[in-house]
């Protein structure tokens, strides 16, 4: 079995997809959220990461549901952008037990969570009140205005970076990507741009200091580093692209497109390259979100970093998947963590890129794969280890 690369208007058959882990007693999906805002009929769904639905969840029509983010227990924000009696909800991981934690809003925009203070930030556009940058508690207690935008403004996507301390969101009237710091002081232009980009959605990666965003006018994906060089232009042509998620893990950025009659959603390498579009369905734009949207990308909490790199045993082991990899790191690192066959080909990619200092699981499906012998090699800093991995029919 040959490994399977991405390649414009297909879907690569990834040995690392999507799986439904059972932790601490609740199943956890990991993989693709999105929101289809559609007016008569929006809805929320759940995909694994080629884009193939698990679950679709209608909402309520005219509710215009938007942003969305998940927190690292698993739970689902999302936000609502009718012009009265918006509300923010949350949902547990499957989408179920839906409840409102803030209501009474009017044009609740982007969402994003920051797991460590436990707190979630949204935008709102109301033109006529004002926009605004708020925030609550996970439970939506404690909500309050952490920044009052000024006139002209039109804020849309917005995301945390915990580690380096601030909030960005971008502005689609503005034609700016604003930054404040964690608590909504010091806010101001980020990243100013040409008249007519319209950014839409953020996104941050906190491990390379980088920040994301997408352009509805100009159609482009692009990114700076949080020090604000580097500006680098990573896709083109896109049909007004509005929200943006990063999969930190396996370094891939996915965007929803808007134009009329090219509805979709796409998917790239962080740094650009060859698009795939995914099967997902979508009429109209929405908000995206991946979980887990990263390895822990903030301060490490737990008692104490690994002190050395180290792979555990694949396990179950033998067994015939899913399979849980573990691997430790005591610092950030770039690592590459794939399973070969006995050929020596690479038949799949578990994690790849910078990843923060701690203990990290990586899962194989082993969709696709025969009972056999494998391998499980993980590289880092020009080290190699690797463990043997039987598999059964």
């Amino acid at each position: 079995m040959n490994a399977m690369r991405s390649s414009p208007r297909v879907i690569p058959l990834l040995a690392a997809l999507v799986a439904i882990a059972m932790l601490g007693g609740v199943a956890r999906a990991q993989g693709l959220y999105w929101i289809d805002t559609n007016f008569g009929s929006p809805s929320i769904h759940l995909a694994d990461v080629n884009g193939v639905a698990v679950r679709n969840q209608p909402l309520a029509a005219g509710t215009l549901p938007e942003g969305i983010a998940l927190d690292a227990a698993g739970r689902v924000y999302w936000a609502e952008s009718a012009w009265s009696n918006a509300r923010l909800n949350r949902s547990d991981v499957s989408l179920t037990s839906i409840a409102a934690i803030v209501s009474g809003g009017s044009a609740f925009r982007g969402v994003a969570v920051d797991g460590v203070s436990q707190l979630v930030y949204w935008t709102t556009s109301n033109l006529a009140t004002g926009a605004t940058i708020r925030r609550s508690a996970l439970n939506g207690t404690g909500e309050v205005t952490i920044v009052a935008l000024v006139s002209g403004t039109n804020p849309r996507g917005i995301a945390v970076d915990h580690a380096g301390g601030k909030i960005y969101w971008a502005d689609l009237d503005a034609n700016a990507i604003y930054r404040a710091n964690l608590d909504g002081s010091a806010s101001g232009v980020f990243v100013g741009l040409p008249a007519g980009s319209a950014p839409y959605g953020v996104a941050v990666n906190p491990p390379a200091q980088q920040v994301y965003w997408s352009e509805y006018g100009s159609g482009a994906i692009k990114r700076v580093l949080t020090n604000g060089t580097g500006l680098t232009t990573l896709q083109t042509g896109l049909a007004n692209p509005t929200y943006i998620a990063l999969d930190l893990g396996l370094q891939r950025m996915y965007w929803a497109e808007s134009g009329v009659g090219g509805q979709r959603i796409g998917r790239a390498s962080m740094a650009g390259g060859d698009i795939t579009v995914l099967p997902c369905p979508l009429t109209t734009y929405g908000g995206l979100a991946f979980w887990p949207s990263s390895f822990v990308s903030v301060p490490w909490q737990g008692p104490a970093l690994p002190t050395e790199f180290a792979l555990e045993r694949p396990w179950p082991n033998p067994g015939s998947g899913p399979v849980v990899v573990r691997f430790a790191l005591p610092h950030d690192a770039d690592v590459r963590l794939s399973v070969f066959d006995l050929q020596g080909r690479e038949i799949a990619v578990l994690a790849e890129g910078v990843t923060p200092a701690g203990e990290h699981d990586a899962r194989w499906s082993t969709a696709g794969a025969r009972a056999g012998i494998y391998f499980v090699r993980f590289l880092v800093e020009g080290r190699k280890w690797s463990h043997r991995l039987a598999l059964t029919n």
